[in-house]
């Protein structure tokens, strides 16, 4: 299973269960309709695979676990994530054009500028 199409969907149908009325986003508390999701996209994540992807993935799992007050889990994604960026060699990666350079960089920055704050 790929985990770019089943993580993002999972995260996103995480932070936007609960602003529908929709019969299929479940029922009870809104705030609480997406932790099925949440729990999946844990579950999807495979720190093995060192990819863009994978960073990105921590770095939204690692601000979902800040959000539910789980900051010591926090920093273990946020540093996984930091730690692969620099692996990849992120900001010096040679790339085929400029929206892969940008995703690279982009996510060299947020990981060490999360890894400082």
């Amino acid at each position: 299973m790929s985990l770019g199409a089943s993580f993002y969907g999972c995260h996103i149908d995480k932070r936007s269960t609960r602003f529908t009325d929709s019969v299929f986003s479940g029922h009870g508390d809104r705030r609480d309709r997406g932790k099925r999701f949440a729990e999946t996209a844990f579950k999807l994540l495979d720190l093995r695979i060192c990819s863009v992807s994978t960073i990105q993935a921590c770095i939204l799992l690692g601000s979902l676990c800040l959000t539910e007050g789980h900051a010591e889990s926090e920093v273990i994604y946020i540093a996984a994530a930091n730690r692969m960026a620099q692996t990849l060699d992120l900001a010096g990666r040679s790339t085929a054009n400029e929206l892969e350079r940008q995703i690279n960089l982009r996510g060299m920055f947020v990981s060490e500028h999360l890894t400082q704050s």
